[in-house]
């Protein structure tokens, strides 16, 4: 796969010399890639914006050491969004959004910003992960007929990283182990309602995200853990662990 940096309205690229005017000369940003990043993204989006500066390029995990500079002609300060290239897809402008049906891509990004107004300026990126994997099992094989849906209220992130508001509803893949297995952005609220049915096509719906809230899991954690639920239809029962599984406690929840 071939790279190409592409450059709108960066009119100078170079520093100025003593002579000129530094008021009209780009500050030099240098991105700074963390060894973690070539662990979660083989390639990654680039995107810095500022008042009348856009800069957009993909970066292969090759170049990752030598990290990045680029000229910014805004004084006022840049955003800038690093997302791997595998979710990033054709986002024009580093936001994600998810179409309805589908699930969350396996996200990580960075999201921050920057003061330009000086001749340098440094950014040293780490990317998080910003997608939490749920896994459901029953206790019951998955072949007793079951099916299994997740809703809610977040369609994704704006290239700020501010939720989307927007209906996200998705059905699970199966793994090797037989559990459904849904992968769904950060959350705002409790706003998560996960949809049970059996071949009855009776449908009962449990109000997911309080169940995640009031067992303590943390929407605002930089790298979100996943979840696990074992699902005790019979009893009514609802079984909840959060990652890292071996040293969590579980927690019953009579549904």
């Amino acid at each position: 796969m071939s790279f190409r940096l592409k450059l709108i309205a960066l009119s100078v690229i170079c520093s100025c010399t003593v002579l000129e005017d530094r008021d009209s000369c780009p500050c030099l940003l240098h991105l700074e890639f963390d060894e973690s990043v070539s662990q979660v993204a083989d390639s990654v989006r680039i995107w810095i914006k500022g008042e009348g500066f856009g800069f957009v390029a993909g970066l292969p995990s090759s170049l990752y050491p030598e990290g990045i500079t680029v000229p910014v002609t805004s004084r006022s300060g840049v955003f800038i969004t690093v997302m791997d290239s595998e979710s990033a897809q054709e986002s024009a402008d580093g936001s994600l959004n998810i179409p309805s049906g589908c699930q969350c891509p396996e996200v990580y990004d960075f999201r921050s910003f920057c003061e330009t107004s000086g001749e340098t300026a440094h950014r040293h990126i780490t990317l998080h992960k910003n997608h939490c994997r749920v896994y459901v099992t029953f206790r019951e094989a998955v072949s007793g007929g079951y099916s299994v849906k997740i809703d809610g209220g977040v369609c994704g992130y704006s290239s700020r990283g501010d939720f989307l508001d927007g209906d996200f509803s998705c059905a699970p893949q199966i793994d090797g182990e037989g559990r459904f297995v849904f992968c769904i952005p950060r959350q705002k609220d409790a706003g998560l309602n996960m949809g049970i049915g059996r071949g009855d096509g009776r449908t009962r719906v449990f109000a997911l995200g309080n169940y995640i809230e009031e067992s303590g899991y943390d929407w605002t954690a930089e790298d979100l853990g996943d979840v696990e639920l074992e699902v005790d239809y019979a009893a009514s029962v609802i079984r909840l662990r959060f990652e890292p599984w071996p040293e969590s406690e579980s927690e019953d929840i009579v549904i």
